[in-house]
């Protein structure tokens, strides 16, 4: 560490003697990185150099390419989703350990919490369906609540509320709630989404919800392994939304 370090220094000698105060943390940059042709010029180092320059730059181009692989749906995704996952990629990709993942779990999370709300409930509060199931709503008692809370208040909606709403959707609720059974009809009928709803597909959200996104939200500490298992269900349950329902939203 930076003690040992000065400890170094002073056993040999080396002029003005340094105290820990005058270390200051300095950003590095590609040029100081790699000076010239100090590293040579082998595809390695021209490899290692392009790659940091393109995220020195902002340009997550590579990135892209190779989520394409395992995430067909990728350029249909929401901007806010993508980016989401581009910056999850970065850092599960790093050859930097991290004691604690949660960021990058979260950053998963977040690219499926994202999709589910623009591709979903975003539309269906822009197209104010919602309106024919208002007047018969139970008041405060409804396990819609949140539904109704989100589309007059604008309140979030957090992923395991949205995967609790896409069930009733599936059950007597949907029946006896007139706004749910409106939102089933408007997944079903305006979205194609049947898939959306799928009990499989359902199941997956609220675990990613419960067992990832949420103990990562709250403090607790994520390893990559759980990293690698939040990451492919994430892929699983995007790749399942149809396509039709994403180009509607594109």
């Amino acid at each position: 560490n930076a003690n040992d370090l000065i400890e170094k220094y002073k056993e040999f000698g080396s002029g003005k003697l340094m105290s820990i105060d005058e270390i200051r943390p300095e950003r590095i940059s590609i040029q100081n990185l790699f000076p010239g042709d100090s590293h040579g010029n082998d595809g390695l180092s021209r490899q290692t150099q392009f790659l940091m320059t393109l995220e020195q730059n902002s340009d997550f181009s590579m990135i892209h390419q190779s989520l394409n692989d395992e995430l067909p749906v990728l350029d249909d995704l929401p901007l806010i989703a993508r980016s989401s996952l581009y910056e999850a990629e970065r850092r599960f990709l790093s050859d930097t350990p991290m004691s604690d993942y949660s960021p990058v779990v979260l950053s998963y999370a977040k690219s499926l919490e994202v999709t589910l709300k623009q591709i979903v409930f975003e539309q269906f509060r822009i197209a104010g369906k919602f309106q024919l199931g208002k007047s018969n709503r139970s008041h405060g008692r409804s396990k819609a609540i949140a539904l109704l809370h989100y589309l007059e208040k604008g309140q979030h909606l957090e992923l395991g509320t949205m995967a609790l709403i896409l069930r009733l959707c599936n059950g007597r609720t949907a029946e006896n709630e007139p706004i749910v059974g409106v939102l089933r009809d408007f997944i079903l009928d305006d979205l194609n989404g049947a898939a959306l709803l799928e009990q499989v597909n359902i199941e997956l959200i609220e675990r990613i919800s419960k067992d990832f996104r949420n103990p990562s939200a709250h403090s607790e500490l994520s390893s990559r392994s759980q990293v690698l298992i939040c990451r492919e269900l994430c892929f699983t349950t995007l790749n399942s939304f149809e396509k039709a329902v994403l180009k509607i939203y594109s």
